[in-house]
Formats: structure tokens, C-alpha cells, sequence
């Protein structure tokens, strides 16, 4: 699985938020000549300067505003409040100006400032955390995380930050924590989590050895994503992982994970691109070794150099057993195993021809024995493949060989998955 981390900085979004932010410290400052003697003042002497800085900053006159700002801060009898409202647009002023080396020292300032109201103080303190998580300074996004905590719970976006700096700062354990309270959070609100959330639990379990947790985080990350690196990363692990079966379907199980491989688009290896062939073709499956060569030059993950003769073997093959499986079916019929049957559903699922595959296996599974679950199995996949929202019920009923049940649920997580539902084939007219 890679190791790389996407970092939760959502800096991005501190511009939106600072046109809000001067208006709410406009209205703190004016607050200092109205009639509420609880409301905070700022100090006469700096009325002017901060006076001037505000219509700066609406009107986005950044230089200005911090030139009017420095002049305040000349002052000789400045409050707790008044180096509050300073720093609060000195970081508006220079962040927007470019200078974020300003705007971090300055929102830090702010956030730390007891003379903070209390309605500002959450918004404050989540841009000093975003700055200082891109200063890579993680011990103060914690510290600060802290301080906004004893307000109430962490938003999901705060939450995000804060597992980023716990990550970064090798608490795999509290990262975790984070991460999925951000998740919650979101999954609360009726949101979509956001993917580097999962990221950070995914990492921190593997950082922990917690191969379960891992695979469980990969399987949600697949089921509502989508993303080729979830699925190529899970289905690495199953294969790695996949039990043992009392009943020899561990290359039957093998390839059909290889064959959700190729549906998704999962990220594959070059090495993987040829198993699959190889794989498929060693069980007399010429059309599956087509399907995956084929992706994995589409891709450019391989080339004929490495895959030229593998491919011209899956075609010779292809050539002569396609034509042949109308014939195979009719003789599998008059047989009273299911084991023919299967072997021609098992073609006809390489060659696409999905309805033909559900067919024959579902006249195998009526003659029952061992090769039931596989063509449970087929059937299932078939459906999925071609969008049949039957298919889940379908890959629930593979029972019996831990291998294949294994299987079924992975190629249920793309039957139920929340993504590109809009895109999926329509479910065939007849079964």
C-alpha cells in the first residue's frame, strides 16, 4: 500500500473566510461606540488608524491597511483588546497581500489572545491551526486544537487538521482519533467525509500493524469513492490475505478478484497485468487474459515488449474457444454435473457475454455439487458487471468456500458502491 499522505491543509479556504472575518471585526470594532458598556472597546487613541484600516481592507487595499495597522500599533497604551483586533487584520491584511510568514505570526497571536470574543474565537483559532499546519509547525496545531476544544467538539474540517498534525507528528493513535471524528462529523451532517480523512486512518492503522482495521478503511474507501488507488490498494491486500480453502478454489478466487481488478480500473502493476493473464489463461480463460493485457496497455502500465507474445497466445486462444462455446454449452447440458456448465459460464463471463454466463451457471447451480458456489459465484459477478441490481442479493448467497465468500464480498462493495451509479449499464432485459 503506498505510504504517502495527503495533508489536510485547507488553507484554500481561509480567503472566503477572511471576507466574512472583516466584517465580523468591523462589527467588534464599532462596538466601541455603542451604547453596551459589556461590548469590547477599542482605545480612543487608535480609533483613526483602525478607523482606516477597516475601509482599507473592504476595499481590499492591502498595503494600506497594513501601513495603518503598524501606525496603530505605535501606540503607547494599547490593551489586551486593541493588539486582539491589530493582529486579527494584520493577518487578514498580509495574508491576502502574500506575505504568510505575517499573517501566520499574527493569527497565532489572535487565537491565543484572551481578550477574544468568544463568537470569533473558534473561527480564529481554525486559521491559526490551518497556518501552522502548513508551517509544519504541528506541535502548536495541537496545542491549539486544545484551546478550541475546551469551547466544545472540533468541527470536521478542524478535526481533518488536527489528525494531519497528529500524523505528522508520528501519533498514529491520535491521528486515527481525529481523522474519524472528522469522518463522524460529517457523516452526521449528512456530508460526504472527506477522502484525505480516510487517508489518515487508513495510514495511522498501517502504521500500527492493524491489517483488519486497514482492510476494513480500504473497504469503505473503494464502496464511496471510486478511486483507483483505494481499490488497487484493497485488492493487493486480499489477494495477499485471502484465506485458505478446503475445496481448491484459491486460483478460481484469485481471478475473479483479478477480474473486479479490471472492472474498476484499480491501479495495477505491470507484474499484476501479466498474473492476470497468466492466471486466466492456465484456467483455459483466454478471453479475461485479452481483457487485462488490453487495460494494461490502454494504460501504458505495460507495453508489447513486455506482454507482445503473452497477448498473441491469449488471442490464439480466444480464436478457436469463443466459436466453441455454443457447442460446449449444448453437450454441458446433457450432463448431469454442473462442472461443464461452469467451466462454459466461466468463458462466456471472459468474453463480456454476461446474460450467456448467467444462464449456463444458473443451470449449473439447479444441478448443485461442488461447482454450486462458483457458479453462484459467476452469476453474482455477471450481474454486477452488467449493472443488475440483483447482483448484491446475489453475492450475498456465495456460501461454503472462504475463498469465494471472500470474493463475493469485494465484488459486492462495487454492486453497492455510492459512486458513478448515473454511468452504470442498465440491467439486461431478461436473466
Amino acid at each position: 500500500m503506498k505510504k504517502r499522505l495527503v495533508r489536510a491543509v485547507l488553507v484554500a479556504g481561509l480567503s472566503v473566510f477572511a471576507a466574512g472575518a472583516v466584517l465580523t471585526a468591523t462589527q467588534a470594532v464599532a462596538a466601541s461606540s455603542d451604547s453596551d458598556k459589556d461590548a469590547p472597546k477599542i482605545s480612543r487613541s487608535i480609533n483613526k488608524p483602525i478607523s482606516d484600516a477597516q475601509k482599507a481592507l473592504q476595499t481590499k487595499d492591502w498595503a494600506t491597511a497594513l501601513a495603518d495597522l503598524k501606525e496603530a500599533q505605535g501606540a503607547s497604551d494599547l490593551t489586551d483588546y486593541d493588539k486582539y483586533i491589530i493582529n486579527y487584520f494584520t493577518g487578514l491584511a498580509a495574508y491576502n497581500s502574500g506575505d504568510k510568514a505575517t499573517a501566520t505570526t499574527a493569527f497565532l497571536a489572535a487565537a491565543e489572545s484572551t481578550a477574544a470574543p468568544a463568537s470569533e474565537h473558534a473561527s480564529v483559532l481554525r486559521i491559526a491551526m490551518e497556518l501552522q499546519n502548513e508551517a509544519d509547525n504541528y506541535a502548536k496545531v495541537i496545542e491549539l486544537a486544545k484551546l478550541s476544544e475546551q469551547a466544545g467538539p472540533l468541527d470536521p474540517t478542524v478535526a481533518g487538521i488536527v489528525a494531519s498534525a497528529y500524523y505528522n507528528s508520528k501519533d498514529y493513535a491520535n491521528a486515527q482519533k481525529y481523522a474519524q471524528q472528522s469522518i463522524d462529523g460529517d457523516l452526521k451532517a449528512g456530508k460526504i467525509p472527506d477522502h484525505t480523512a480516510y487517508q489518515i486512518v487508513l495510514l495511522s492503522q498501517n502504521r500500527q500493524k492493524d491489517i483488519p482495521g486497514e482492510t476494513k478503511t480500504l473497504e469503505t474507501m473503494a464502496q464511496d469513492y471510486g478511486n483507483a488507488d483505494d481499490w488497487g490498494n484493497l485488492l493487493d491486500i486480499s489477494l495477499s490475505t485471502l484465506p485458505t480453502s478446503s475445496k481448491g478454489f484459491r486460483e478460481i478466487g484469485a481471478l475473479f478478484i483479478y477480474r473486479l481488478r479490471t472492472l474498476v480500473g484499480a491501479t495495477t502493476s505491470a507484474e499484476d497485468y501479466k498474473l492476470s493473464a497468466q492466471l486466466a489463461l492456465g484456467l483455459r480463460d483466454p478471453g479475461d487474459a485479452q481483457r487485462a493485457l488490453e487495460q494494461g496497455l490502454s494504460k501504458g502500465a505495460v507495453n508489447q515488449a513486455t506482454v507482445g507474445a503473452l497477448l498473441q497466445k491469449a488471442n490464439a486462444a480466444a480464436r478457436t474457444d469463443e466459436p466453441s462455446l455454443p457447442a460446449a454449452e449444448a453437450a454441458a447440458a446433457k450432463s448431469k454435473s454442473g462442472k461443464e456448465d461452469v467451466l462454459v459460464a466461466e468463458g462466456y463471463f471472459g468474453y463480456g457475454k454476461y446474460a450467456d454466463a448467467i444462464r449456463v451457471a444458473r443451470r449449473a447451480l439447479a444441478k448443485g455439487g461442488r461447482e454450486a458456489i462458483e457458479a453462484q459465484m459467476l452469476i453474482g459477478a455477471a450481474q454486477a458487471s452488467s449493472g443488475d441490481n440483483a447482483a448484491a442479493q446475489s453475492l450475498a448467497a456465495v456460501k461454503g468456500d472462504p475463498i469465494l465468500e471472500r470474493a463475493a464480498q469485494l465484488w459486492s462493495l462495487y454492486a453497492t458502491r455510492k459512486y458513478g451509479l448515473a454511468a452504470a449499464a442498465p440491467a439486461p432485459a431478461s436473466h
